[in-house]
C-alpha cells in the first residue's frame, strides 16, 4: 500500500512539472490573443493577464506573451482611474475593453514608460523570440477571476 501511495504521488509530481499545458491552463483557447485581435482588427473584449503598471501605463500579457500597455491616465494629474490600478492584482485575468490597439515596432516603448527614451543598443542579439509590444487607450478593465477557476 505505501509503496502504491509513493508511485502515485510521483506520477501525480511528474504529471504537474511536465504538462506541457501549464502555462496556457488559465487561458481559454478561444481567446484571441493581441496579435490577431490586431490582425482582425475585432472589437471583442480581450482577457489578459495583469502584471504590473509604469507611469501612466498599466501593462497585460496574453497567452502568446505579448505585452499589451495600456494607457490609463492622460498625464501624472489625472487620478479617474487610479482607483481601479489600485485593486488589480497580479497574474489576474481581466476583461479588457480597449481603443485604438496597435502594435508597436520592435524595441519601441510608448511615451511615458520607464526606459522609452533611452537610445537603442547599436548591437542587438537576439537570444530567444522577442515579445511583441502593443498599445491602447483605456475603454474599460473588469473582473474576471471566475474564468481562472474555469480554465
Amino acid at each position: 500500500m505505501k509503496s502504491l501511495c509513493l508511485r502515485l504521488s510521483f506520477l501525480f509530481l511528474f504529471l504537474v512539472l511536465f504538462n506541457p499545458f501549464a502555462v496556457f491552463s488559465f487561458f481559454s483557447p478561444t481567446d484571441l490573443t493581441l496579435a490577431q485581435t490586431v490582425e482582425k482588427k475585432s472589437t471583442a473584449p480581450l482577457f489578459l493577464k495583469y502584471q504590473n503598471h509604469d507611469g501612466d501605463y498599466l501593462i497585460f500579457y496574453d497567452a502568446d506573451g505579448d505585452i499589451l500597455y495600456l494607457r490609463y491616465r492622460r498625464d501624472k494629474w489625472d487620478y479617474s482611474h487610479d482607483r481601479e490600478r489600485d485593486f488589480l492584482r497580479r497574474g489576474i485575468t481581466y476583461e479588457l475593453r480597449v481603443v485604438n490597439l496597435e502594435k508597436l515596432s520592435e524595441g519601441e516603448l510608448p511615451k511615458g514608460v520607464m526606459g522609452a527614451d533611452l537610445p537603442a543598443p547599436s548591437r542587438t542579439r537576439k537570444i530567444r523570440r522577442i515579445r511583441s509590444v502593443f498599445k491602447a487607450e483605456w475603454g474599460g478593465v473588469s473582473d474576471s477571476a471566475l474564468r481562472d477557476l474555469r480554465y
